[in-house]
């Protein structure tokens, strides 16, 4: 279902995609559509164990 609101999001935007999520039998906001442009991907595996030089600064 996100991945389906998240193509929507990028295609049509907000108010525009609600209306095409109506018209698909999808029902959603435009809050939560144009929420989706902005939620990080879910990472596949997280780290367990986190090195020095994770937190390294630039110079």
């Amino acid at each position: 279902m996100k991945t389906l609101w998240r193509a929507v999001a990028l295609t049509a935007g907000g108010r525009p995609g609600m209306r095409l999520c109506r018209s698909l039998a999808v029902p959603t906001g435009r809050a939560r559509l144009l929420g989706q442009l902005h939620a990080p991907d879910d990472p596949a595996r997280s780290p367990r164990v986190l090195g020095v030089d994770d937190f390294s600064r630039r110079a």
